[in-house]
């Protein structure tokens, strides 16, 4: 946070640059857990 008050010019790129890290960690957490839920369901049966 505060590199970003030190270098406003860049705020922009670096905000872009973590939303989307972010989302990519957002979608391998949510297709990681559907994998392991799958897997699970799968030993149970």
């Amino acid at each position: 946070m505060r590199n970003c008050a030190r270098a406003p010019a860049t705020h922009g790129w670096v905000g872009l640059a973590g939303l989307e890290l972010q989302l990519m960690a957002g979608a391998t957490q949510l297709i990681s857990s559907n994998l392991l839920g799958t897997v699970s369901l799968n030993a149970r049966d």
